[in-house]
């Protein structure tokens, strides 16, 4: 296993839809987790692991809305930690 990438297609402010993506690149840490049955940990990896060009979901939702191409309300709707983005875009002031 190289990478995972996941994909969730979210309508737009103008009617249209647009990709989320989820980007897990395997490196040691995740073969780590997978090994010691830690998967619950990954997304706290994946989130740390932006330099490498990995992304959460909830990361690639919220550059969506900060972009103007999602509504807030939506994105909550796809959101995998629904609490945490919330109070993510209250932090910003979105």
């Amino acid at each position: 296993l190289q990478a995972v990438i996941s994909q969730q297609l979210v309508p737009t402010v103008d009617g249209k839809i647009t990709p989320a993506f989820e980007i897990m690149l395997v490196n040691p840490a995740i073969r780590n987790l997978i090994r010691e049955e830690k998967t619950h940990q990954i997304d706290s990896v994946i989130a740390a692991g932006s330099a490498m060009g990995m992304r959460t979901m909830d990361q690639s939702l919220y550059e969506l809305v900060r972009s103007g191409r999602v509504a807030k309300e939506v994105a909550l709707q796809y959101s995998i930690h629904h609490d945490a983005l919330l109070k993510r875009f209250q932090t910003e002031g979105l």
